[in-house]
């Protein structure tokens, strides 16, 4: 039986090495992580209004989780993510403006993230856990890219869409539901992941795909038809969560037009971007062509080994389709930033593990030569994504814009402390936006604090009072007993904090 019709098994090979290790590996990544991260702030622009419109103070606020927009409109675009503002509301009710406590959640998440593709990876492999599983999941944990997204409250869009979309992927090749001619647990998973991140609306089609690989169906026809079912079943569960959100909405909603969007780059200049950054990672840039030598030496390589051996041809499809679905859709989304390359990178583990397996399937049948082809530009090209991993890396951006930041709003507070109701108070200097390094392994750049934030910030600290945070030039119309609160110049981080340039 050829591998597209095998049906997964339990009885695959499973190393107790690797079995033992995994577990330990992502508790210790996940503390490390969280001990990096412990110190920073509620860093991101949205941080501070999705804690004030997500928290729950009464039942018409938790009806409001799931009948309310993204923020109550305070951000540009209309979003509906019922499942990220109930993620913001247990951390409120938790922790309430405690930075650890979100940071822990953040890290606590990332490692969970962590399981769930190893063991997608597992099923992606027909339960073979060995070195592909292990390879994919330290491949995910060591990624340089996670620090723009992990410390950054505001982002965990992305941790909970690939989360939930690695879990309903797993249970949709688990034999049990692959067995079953409607299953719905894997939908519901999708359900989560789209109802965190808007990304999980094309997810299924990853699901469809992998299903008309891995069903125990023995014709193409039928395994087409296997595929259609499933995608019957997603396809009910988003047209739900699709209706509420046009209802929430008034439409479909989506990101406000950018000044000077029309005239931008086209969706597939968008979705090259994505991949070059995916492929040349932020941190090492410095190493000029090699990234993408080796990125293209490894393709090559791959496919070449593929025509030698069976094992890991399915699971690099499926790979190839996350990141292809992912990266089109923000091209058309048009919009791509630094935290995008979370998902991506789901989709890049689960490609290294399927090339180490198929690797791992050389050695066994004594090709050391095709092992060889493979495995140097394979282990080039981990060495070069992974070699400014957090885990390995300090990073002082996030600290240091935290620093930033709690002065910022320690001053404001003294300011307004000081003041009437109803009176004009003018601002320190606000810390936008972290700048990248000059050179050298850092952040792209970080988002610290916006006039809504601020706004959000002081709604959540003095509640009862009224507020209205005015950017220059101050042409707003004051609300009748609110205090006005004149956003001065931005903070230049490169003239109050010479660390931050270095």
């Amino acid at each position: 039986m050829s591998e597209v019709s095998e049906m997964p098994s339990t009885s695959g090979s499973k190393s107790p090495v690797v079995l033992a290790l995994m577990p330990a590996l992502v508790m210790v990544a996940t503390f490390m992580v969280f001990r990096r991260i412990d110190g920073v702030g509620l860093m991101g622009f949205d941080s501070y209004p999705l804690i004030l419109t997500a928290r729950i103070d009464s039942w018409s606020s938790f009806l409001g989780t799931f009948t309310e927009e993204l923020m109550d409109g305070r951000y540009r675009g209309d979003y509906y993510r019922p499942a990220l503002n109930l993620s913001f509301a247990l951390d409120h009710l938790l922790w309430g403006l405690k930075p650890m406590g979100y940071q822990l959640t953040g890290a606590l998440l990332y490692g969970a993230c962590a399981v769930s593709v190893g063991a997608l990876m597992a099923r992606l492999l027909r339960e073979r856990i060995g070195a592909g599983v292990l390879a994919a999941t330290l491949f995910f944990l060591l990624h340089d890219s996670h620090f723009e997204v992990i410390p950054v409250p505001a982002r965990r869009p992305e941790l909970l869409c690939g989360l939930f979309a690695c879990l309903s992927l797993g249970n949709q090749l688990r034999t049990k539901y692959l067995a079953k001619r409607w299953a719905v647990v894997p939908a519901v998973w999708m359900l989560l992941a789209a109802a965190s991140k808007e990304t999980g609306y094309a997810l299924p089609a990853i699901g469809v795909l992998a299903v008309i690989l891995y069903s125990p169906a023995g014709s193409i026809r039928d395994r087409c038809l296997h595929g259609l079912r499933v995608g019957i079943v997603h396809g009910v569960f988003v047209l739900l969560l699709l209706a509420a959100r046009i209802s929430v909405l008034g439409g479909l909603g989506g990101p406000g037009e950018a000044p000077g969007m029309a005239a931008g780059p086209s969706s597939m200049e968008l979705t090259t971007v994505l991949f070059g950054r995916l492929f040349v990672p932020q941190n090492v840039v410095a190493w000029g062509p090699l990234v993408p030598a080796f990125a293209v030496a490894l393709a090559a390589s791959v496919l070449f080994a593929c025509v030698y051996s069976k094992r890991g041809r399915s699971a690099l499809a499926v790979a190839g389709a996350w990141m292809g679905v992912v990266g089109l859709l923000y091209g058309i989304s048009r919009s791509i930033e630094q935290w995008y390359l979370f998902l991506p990178v789901i989709g890049l583990a689960l490609a290294v593990g399927a090339s180490v397996d198929i690797l791992e399937g050389l050695l066994l049948e004594r090709r050391k030569l095709f092992a060889a082809v493979i495995g140097i530009p394979l282990a080039g090209f981990v060495l070069c994504q992974t070699r400014y991993s957090p885990l390995l890396h300090d990073y002082p951006e996030w600290n240091l814009a935290t620093s930033a930041s709690d002065e910022f709003l320690e001053k404001l507070s003294r300011r307004v402390d000081r003041s009437a109701p109803g009176a004009q108070v003018n601002a320190p200097p606000i810390p936008l936006w972290y700048p990248p390094p000059v050179e050298g392994p850092g952040l792209r750049g970080g988002a610290v604090l916006e006039d809504y934030s601020v706004q959000a910030w002081l709604e959540l600290t003095y509640p009862g009072r009224r507020f209205q945070v005015l950017k220059p030039p101050y042409q707003t119309q004051v609300q009748p007993d609110a205090m006005a609160i004149h956003l001065t110049r931005p903070y230049s981080f490169e003239s109050s904090s010479p660390a931050a340039s270095q």
